[in-house]
């Protein structure tokens, strides 16, 4: 008798299991329909991150745009990098042609010691 209560439990708890899933699915393409809110912090406003922006190109350090804006350090540091990633150029790939560039790794920087004559005492 025990088995068959477990299973009729068990398949209950599947059937309910599917139907949480049905209607979050449902509630999260609803409001990705209607642009409300999927959750997550908000970002910064467009006008401080401008703000951030043009501050940073006056030559203002960092931290003082922490100090002058009361944002985060980390968010400053963020709108800037996003800030340069959008306005830099895609690098040239080097095509199969070009040499790359020589760069000495670490064994061939390292002197030897064992180049010198060992004497037999």
């Amino acid at each position: 008798m025990a088995p068959l209560v477990i299973g009729l439990l068990t398949g209950l708890a599947e059937v309910e299991r599917s139907l949480i899933q049905e209607r979050t699915l449902e509630s999260v393409e609803h409001r990705r329909r209607t642009g409300g809110n999927l959750g997550g912090r908000p970002g910064l406003p467009q006008v401080k991150k401008n703000h951030i922006i043009k501050l940073r190109e006056e030559g203002n350090s960092l931290r003082q745009i922490v100090t002058l804006t009361g944002v985060s350090l980390a968010a400053v540091q963020k709108t800037c990098k996003e800030h340069l990633a959008m306005n830099q150029e895609p690098t040239s790939q080097p095509t199969i042609n070009q040499q790359p560039v020589n760069q000495p790794s670490v064994n061939q920087s390292r002197v030897k010691s064992s180049t010198r004559k060992r004497s037999k005492s």
